[in-house]
């Protein structure tokens, strides 16, 4: 109160230090919370790709390829016995519903039978002139080995066959230059795979 006594000279210049005042704290405030919600925006959209990425992971991302083809007969129908591995680089799960097919130069696609796993090892039959004896583990049987869960970064090598009674020979499937597709379904998802 004793500033209103004084002359009106001496209000007017600490009305405009107060005025002044008032101005840059108001100022300094606006920056403030300015900054804070430009970080606060910068730190929101991190979180929000890191949460689409958590969500991109949470579905099984399967990836394979096939080693080696060999073919045959069993009971006189054609047989085809693939070599190949399997890895999972999303959320972990396993596989089912295992299908082979082959795709011919001739664009006909012919669905092979994936036969049940045998209770014992299953042995090839040597090729003429080959000394070396093919044993089928049946401990790594695809279909029986990915039905468990395969976790994020695991891969394991393993062994699939499909009997094709829609052919009549094996050398059929040479002659053909025939792809060979294996497909499953993803246990956790639903969702189709194709190798």
């Amino acid at each position: 109160m004793l500033i209103w006594n004084k002359p009106i000279r001496r209000r007017r210049h600490v009305m405009w230090i107060m005025l002044v005042a008032v101005s840059v704290s108001c100022f300094v405030a606006w920056r403030d919370e300015y900054t804070s919600a430009e970080w606060r925006g910068n730190r929101i959209a991190n979180l929000e790709s890191q949460l689409e990425q958590t969500r991109a992971n949470k579905s099984p991302n399967f990836v394979g390829a096939i080693d080696g083809v060999a073919g045959g007969s069993f009971h006189k129908q054609p047989l085809v016995v693939v070599d190949m591995w399997l890895g999972n680089a999303g959320a972990p799960s396993g596989a089912s519903n295992f299908r082979m097919r082959v795709e011919l130069d001739d664009s006909r696609i012919i669905q092979g039978v994936v036969p049940l796993i045998l209770d014992k090892d299953l042995k090839m039959p040597r090729h003429r002139g080959t000394t070396v004896e093919v044993v089928l583990r049946r401990n790594d049987f695809l279909p029986s080995k990915a039905a468990q869960a395969i976790c994020l970064g695991c891969s394991f090598e393993s062994w699939c066959w499909a009997i094709y009674p829609a052919i009549a020979k094996p050398d059929d499937l040479y002659a053909h230059k025939a792809v060979i597709v294996i497909e499953f379904t993803d246990i956790a998802t639903g969702e189709l795979h194709v190798v």
